[in-house]
């Protein structure tokens, strides 16, 4: 049997709603205003930091089926950051490697010559990329991670945000900065976030492209979800958790398959570097419809410097 309830309890909880409503209505606005002053900061952040180099470690570990280290490795390596000689309007990182597990590359001065003179006979901009990343990670074991550094804050992206909702989260203190934070879910399919589709058909635009073990023309319904924490006072990026999922047609849910952790400092440039980005891989295990962790790579920066002149691929030395 139910019980009439008091008319004042029904109008106190209709004025609720009516100030929940108004609330989430005076937010959306805002979340608006400041996804795009982000995505700006995001893109200045791409044009500041080509011109930059610095000195980066990169640690992988590898983890058997029972979750154990199986293999390490530690490369060190002078991040170089520039436009591609066949398409300035693309911009690649480098990877002049230096030391591997601690033992410095012999004849490595020679090699990066002769390097970059075979790099400026390249015909075309996807060779001249081809080559770039052979050489970049000839020595990361079981993996190629390429643009991590350079693209922060992909779901910011003008070409990917309409995919994505966006919630303000609050505020919070992130090494003694107020930071806004932005909750985020993709909620609908999108050609620049792709798993076992091949690279992106518009290669100038933002994009994420994983390739993982699976099925033939199998369907992923690949998505990205995360957090933003954005500085209050000039929106750039201070910190990111970004995941990529997948749910294979016999899979209850969707399983997470890359989760990274992006952590950025100040800097003399005018924009937030890098100081430590954490990307792991996971794989599928199809048997227990779940994923496993695979492969983690650890990235962290010296201090960024600027040289004297612009970089260019050909100008390299």
């Amino acid at each position: 049997m139910l019980a009439r309830l008091p008319a004042q309890i029904f109008s106190v909880a209709a004025l609720l709603l009516a100030l929940f409503a108004a609330a989430n209505a005076q937010l959306a606005p805002m979340v608006e205003d400041v996804l795009k002053s982000a995505s700006a900061e995001r893109n200045r952040y791409v044009e500041v930091f080509q011109n930059l180099l610095a000195m980066e470690t990169k640690t992988f570990e590898v983890f058997d089926k029972d979750g154990e280290v199986k293999k390490r490795r530690v490369v060190r390596s002078n991040l170089i950051v520039f436009r591609l000689e066949n398409a300035s309007d693309r911009v690649v990182e480098f990877r002049n490697v230096v030391e591997i597990d601690g033992k410095p590359i012999g004849d490595r001065d020679e090699r990066v010559r002769t390097f970059f003179e075979k790099l400026s006979k390249s015909k075309t901009s996807e060779n001249e990329l081809e080559r770039i990343e052979d050489e970049s990670f000839r020595y990361d074991p079981d993996l190629r991670i390429s643009g991590l550094t350079l693209f922060q804050g992909v779901a910011l992206a003008e070409n990917i945000r309409p995919a994505v909702r966006f919630e303000l989260a609050g505020r919070e203190n992130i090494g003694g900065n107020e930071c806004l934070v932005l909750d985020y879910q993709q909620t609908t399919g999108s050609e620049f976030i792709r798993v076992n589709r091949g690279n992106s058909p518009h290669p100038t635009k933002a994009s994420l492209s994983f390739e993982i073990e699976g099925k033939p023309n199998e369907l992923l319904e690949e998505r990205i979800r995360g957090k933003l924490w954005l500085d209050a006072a000039t929106l750039q990026i201070r910190k990111e958790l970004r995941e990529v999922t997948v749910k294979p047609r016999d899979f209850p849910g969707p399983v997470v398959i890359s989760r990274t952790t992006a952590v950025y400092r100040d800097s003399e440039f005018g924009i937030l570097t890098p100081e430590k980005l954490v990307n792991e891989i996971l794989s599928l295990d199809r048997k227990r419809y779940i994923s496993r962790r695979d492969i983690t790579a650890t990235f962290e920066y010296s201090g960024f410097t600027k040289p004297d002149v612009e970089i260019k691929s050909a100008e390299v030395k």
